[in-house]
C-alpha cells in the first residue's frame, strides 16, 4: 500500500497543477478562486497524507529493527544456553576421568573449570553442576598428596558462584538450593 504513496502524489500534483491552469484562464473571479482553493485543499491533505506517511514508515522500521535486535538477542541467548550445557556435560565426564587418575593439578583446574561454568549457569538461572561433598578430599587421598605440602593452590571445593551484596557489601557464596529462589544475602536479607 505504502508503494502507492508516490503515485498519488503524482496524481495530486498534476490534478493542482491542472486546477492552477485552469484558475489562470478562468474569467470569473468565482470560479478562479474555487479551483485555486480546491487545488491548495487537495495539496494540503497531500502533505498531511505524506507527513504520516513518513511517521509510520520511520515506526515500522523503528519495530523492525527492534523485533531483529530481540530475535538476535534471543538467539545469542540459546547459543550461549546450549554451551553451557555442552560444557556442563564435558566437565561431568572429566570428573570421572579425573576419579579414575585423580593428581593435585587436574582437581585445582577441575575446581576452576566448574566454579567458572556454575557462574555462568547462575547468570542464566539454571541448574548448577553439583560435585559431591567428599570428591576433592578423596580423590586428593587417592592420588596420594598431601595438601599441606603442596604449593601453590589449595583445594577448598569452593565450586559455586559468590555474589556481593550492593546493600552491605556482604559476599554470600549462590549455592544450589538458593538458585530456584531469588538468592539473598545472608547478612541484610537483600535480593543478591
Amino acid at each position: 500500500m505504502f508503494f502507492i504513496l508516490p503515485l498519488v502524489g503524482a496524481a495530486v500534483g498534476a490534478a493542482s497543477a491542472a486546477f492552477a491552469t485552469h484558475a489562470a484562464g478562468e474569467k470569473d473571479r468565482q470560479a478562479a478562486k474555487h479551483h485555486r482553493q480546491v487545488a491548495n485543499d487537495i495539496s494540503t491533505k497531500y502533505s498531511n497524507l505524506e507527513k504520516k506517511y513518513n511517521e509510520y514508515s520511520e515506526k515500522s522500521k523503528q519495530q523492525i529493527h527492534d523485533s531483529t535486535k530481540q530475535h538476535a538477542l534471543d538467539e545469542a541467548e540459546k547459543d550461549i544456553l546450549r554451551l553451557a550445557i555442552r560444557l556442563q556435560q564435558c566437565l561431568y565426564t572429566l570428573m570421572w576421568d579425573i576419579d579414575d587418575n585423580p593428581t593435585h593439578k587436574s582437581l585445582v583446574e577441575f575446581e576452576k573449570a566448574v566454579l567458572a561454568t556454575n557462574t555462568v549457569l547462575f547468570e542464566l538461572r539454571e541448574e548448577f553442576i553439583q560435585v559431591p561433598d567428599k570428591y576433592f578430599s578423596r580423590n586428593l587421598e587417592r592420588a596420594n598428596e598431601v595438601i599441606a605440602e603442596l604449593p601453590g593452590d589449595v583445594l577448598g571445593g569452593d565450586i559455586y558462584p559468590v555474589r556481593q551484596c550492593l546493600n552491605c557489601g556482604q559476599k554470600n557464596r549462590i549455592i544450589p538450593h538458593n538458585l530456584s529462589l531469588n538468592p539473598i544475602c545472608g547478612s541484610c536479607r537483600a535480593n543478591l
